[in-house]
């Protein structure tokens, strides 16, 4: 399936979405803010 990242600072949030993307089979990273974003993006494109 896809390769998603999710962007929140709200940790309740992005644990129950992932929660929900992972039983359908995609591949989750989290972020908190746009620094993580653009960190994560730089290593891993």
């Amino acid at each position: 399936m896809a390769s998603l990242l999710i962007v929140d600072d709200d940790n309740t949030f992005r644990k129950i979405l992932r929660e929900i993307l992972q039983r359908h089979d995609h591949t989750v990273f989290e972020a908190v803010n746009g620094k993580e974003t653009l960190e994560f993006l730089s290593e891993n494109s």
